[in-house]
């Protein structure tokens, strides 16, 4: 099927083949490329993370996120400079994770690895690729596979620091507190 489309001006007419999808077309606006990509950057990353329903886990290790939610669990990294190194850094720490979490629970969902591109998919057979407009619905829709009680007891090792490299939330920017620092400008009651 073919869908003829009339843009500003009469002279500017398109054609369309809405076999190939609309996602095919979605970067064309009256002829001209739009130049909004995806921001697959840590802070696009975790912009579509901090969206997540509150029972979903999130937890960092460095540049990738670890997600556990009802559909499953996913080591999450962004394509960095080059998407194969992040796909094959994805596959570790997926590994070393399950093989943490069977230390502690009797059931390990099995943990996906992702690099999350700005469009085109990454075939290497290593990691799963999503386009980012993809990413919340890749962690929350599918049937149901991490049970309450599995993604509670997961979410309390995250917690409590005995998941080894995941700690709790998103931490991009690998600030740290200094508790024993002295502070000066602490209002005293009277």
């Amino acid at each position: 099927m073919r869908l003829k489309c009339l843009s500003g001006s009469p002279d500017r007419h398109r054609s369309f083949d809405l076999s190939l999808g609309l996602k095919t077309y979605a970067r064309i606006d009256d002829g001209e490329d739009v130049t909004d990509v995806a921001d697959t950057s840590l802070n696009g990353i975790d912009a579509v993370l901090s969206r997540l329903p509150s029972a979903w886990l999130v937890a960092s290790s460095g540049e990738a996120r670890l997600v556990v939610g009802p559909a499953g669990a996913f080591v999450l990294m962004p394509p960095s400079t080059d998407p194969t190194t992040a796909a094959e850094r994805a596959r570790q720490l997926a590994t070393t994770t399950r093989v943490a979490l069977a230390e502690h629970v009797s059931w390990v969902p099995f943990i996906e690895a992702v690099v999350v591109l700005p469009e085109s998919p990454l075939r290497n057979g290593v990691a799963a690729s999503v386009p980012l407009d993809l990413l919340p619905e890749t962690l929350i829709e599918g049937p149901a596979v991490v049970d309450p009680g599995t993604l509670g007891a997961i979410r309390l090792l995250v917690e409590e620091g005995r998941l080894a490299r995941w700690r709790p939330g998103v931490d991009s920017s690998g600030a740290m507190i200094d508790l024993c620092e002295p502070v000066d400008d602490i209002p005293t009651s009277s």
